[in-house]
């Protein structure tokens, strides 16, 4: 298992290192490749951020409020792109036809 520090290690190096082992011919390519997903002044935060919920032991709460959090973005992010949500039940019951369009209308949304 990862410690905490390994797990929110995002840096330059590990990327290209992962790159290279999936696929030694890219190792010119590695540098258009390589994404810092968090600001490297940040990374002293989210390590005491970590380590201070593992020691509360409260993780399972740090996971629902992240997830809530990111529920919120995403619901938000498809508001302003006029999307419409739909349940489970929604989806299987809706013909195919409809589905389709639907379904290029989000592809279309991504992009």
């Amino acid at each position: 298992m990862k410690t905490v520090e390994e797990s929110l290690r995002y840096g330059r190096w590990e990327v290209e290192d992962n790159l290279e082992e999936e696929n030694p011919q890219r190792e010119s390519m590695a540098a258009v490749y390589v994404v810092n997903l968090v600001h490297p002044h940040l990374i002293l935060h989210l390590k005491a951020i970590a380590n201070l919920v593992f020691t509360s032991n409260c993780i399972q709460e740090f996971c629902q409020a992240s997830v809530n959090m990111r529920k919120d973005a995403l619901d938000e992010y498809l508001f302003n792109l006029e999307m419409e949500k739909y349940s489970i039940d929604d989806l299987v019951s809706m013909e195919w036809n409809v589905l389709n369009v639907k379904i290029k209308k989000w592809l279309n949304s991504c992009f």
